[in-house]
Protein backbone atom coordinates (compact mmCIF):
# COMPACT_ATOMS: atom_id res chain seq x y z
CA UNK A 1 0.00 0.00 0.00
CA UNK A 2 1.38 3.39 -1.01
CA UNK A 3 0.85 6.20 1.40
CA UNK A 4 -0.66 9.33 -0.24
CA UNK A 5 2.26 11.59 0.69
CA UNK A 6 4.96 9.16 -0.48
CA UNK A 7 4.70 9.99 -4.19
CA UNK A 8 4.92 13.72 -3.49
CA UNK A 9 7.85 13.22 -1.10
CA UNK A 10 9.79 11.11 -3.61
CA UNK A 11 9.13 13.60 -6.39
CA UNK A 12 10.10 16.69 -4.39
CA UNK A 13 12.85 15.39 -2.11
CA UNK A 14 14.56 12.77 -4.26
CA UNK A 15 13.76 13.10 -7.98
CA UNK A 16 13.94 16.90 -8.16
CA UNK A 17 17.39 16.93 -6.52
CA UNK A 18 19.02 14.46 -8.91
CA UNK A 19 21.29 15.76 -11.70
CA UNK A 20 19.49 16.33 -15.01
CA UNK A 21 20.73 13.45 -17.16
CA UNK A 22 20.77 10.99 -14.29
CA UNK A 23 17.20 11.96 -13.37
CA UNK A 24 16.01 10.87 -16.82
CA UNK A 25 17.83 7.55 -16.50
CA UNK A 26 16.36 6.88 -13.04
CA UNK A 27 12.85 7.62 -14.29
CA UNK A 28 13.33 5.27 -17.25
CA UNK A 29 14.54 2.47 -14.95
CA UNK A 30 11.56 3.10 -12.66
CA UNK A 31 9.08 2.83 -15.55
CA UNK A 32 10.77 0.07 -17.49
CA UNK A 33 11.98 -2.20 -14.68
CA UNK A 34 10.11 -1.44 -11.48
CA UNK A 35 6.76 -0.81 -13.17
CA UNK A 36 7.32 -3.84 -15.46
CA UNK A 37 7.36 -1.86 -18.71
CA UNK A 38 9.57 -4.53 -20.28
CA UNK A 39 6.49 -6.76 -20.44
CA UNK A 40 5.04 -4.46 -23.12
CA UNK A 41 7.31 -5.94 -25.78
CA UNK A 42 9.23 -4.09 -28.47
CA UNK A 43 6.64 -1.33 -28.84
CA UNK A 44 6.65 -0.85 -25.08
CA UNK A 45 10.42 -0.60 -25.04
CA UNK A 46 10.32 2.16 -27.63
CA UNK A 47 7.52 3.96 -25.78
CA UNK A 48 9.18 3.80 -22.37
CA UNK A 49 12.53 4.87 -23.78
CA UNK A 50 11.07 7.85 -25.62
CA UNK A 51 8.66 8.93 -22.89
CA UNK A 52 10.65 7.90 -19.84
CA UNK A 53 14.18 8.80 -20.90
CA UNK A 54 14.48 10.86 -24.07
CA UNK A 55 11.64 13.30 -23.31
CA UNK A 56 12.78 13.86 -19.71
CA UNK A 57 16.38 14.31 -20.85
CA UNK A 58 15.28 16.83 -23.49
CA UNK A 59 13.32 18.85 -20.91
CA UNK A 60 16.30 18.88 -18.53
CA UNK A 61 18.61 19.96 -21.37
CA UNK A 62 16.31 22.85 -22.33
CA UNK A 63 16.01 23.98 -18.71
CA UNK A 64 19.81 23.98 -18.42
CA UNK A 65 20.05 25.95 -21.67
CA UNK A 66 17.62 28.60 -20.41
CA UNK A 67 19.48 28.86 -17.08
CA UNK A 68 22.79 29.26 -18.90
CA UNK A 69 21.30 32.00 -21.08
CA UNK A 70 19.96 33.78 -17.99
CA UNK A 71 23.38 33.64 -16.34
CA UNK A 72 25.46 34.65 -19.38
CA UNK A 73 23.22 37.42 -20.71
CA UNK A 74 21.81 38.56 -17.35
CA UNK A 75 18.20 38.06 -18.52
CA UNK A 76 14.92 37.48 -16.73
CA UNK A 77 13.49 33.99 -17.06
CA UNK A 78 10.77 35.07 -19.51
CA UNK A 79 13.31 36.83 -21.75
CA UNK A 80 15.65 33.82 -21.65
CA UNK A 81 12.82 31.44 -22.58
CA UNK A 82 11.94 33.64 -25.53
CA UNK A 83 15.60 33.89 -26.62
CA UNK A 84 16.43 30.19 -26.29
CA UNK A 85 13.18 28.43 -27.08
CA UNK A 86 11.59 31.03 -29.36
CA UNK A 87 8.42 30.96 -27.28
CA UNK A 88 6.62 34.26 -26.75
CA UNK A 89 5.26 34.45 -23.22
CA UNK A 90 2.38 36.85 -22.85
CA UNK A 91 0.24 37.83 -19.92
CA UNK A 92 -3.23 36.72 -20.92
CA UNK A 93 -6.10 37.94 -18.84
CA UNK A 94 -9.61 36.78 -19.64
Amino acid sequence: MRLPWMKHWLKERVYARLPGGFRAFVYFVYRYVLRLGFLDGQAGTAFHFLQGFWYRYLVDAKVAEVKRCMRERILAVTDAIEAVLDIKLTNRSV
